[in-house]
């Protein structure tokens, strides 16, 4: 968690990403990076699809990490 003060159009907006898989984690990074607060909800006991999704490093997903 990021201690610095958001700047940008989208500060003071917040945005709830219930998407799975690429495209909607993808459009979340960017208003978060406009400013927005961005809260990600995965499904319950399974998480983003991504989390399955090779390849892997020490036990990490590195898609998962790249999209969110």
């Amino acid at each position: 968690m990021s201690t610095s003060t958001p700047t940008g159009p989208l500060t003071g907006v917040r945005i709830l990403d219930i998407s799975t898989i690429i495209a909607g984690a993808t459009a979340a990074t960017m208003l978060a990076d406009f400013g927005a607060d961005v809260i990600k909800v995965e499904l319950p006991g399974r998480g983003d699809g991504l989390r399955d999704l090779p390849p892997h490093k020490d036990g990490e997903p590195l898609w998962w990490k790249v999209t969110n």
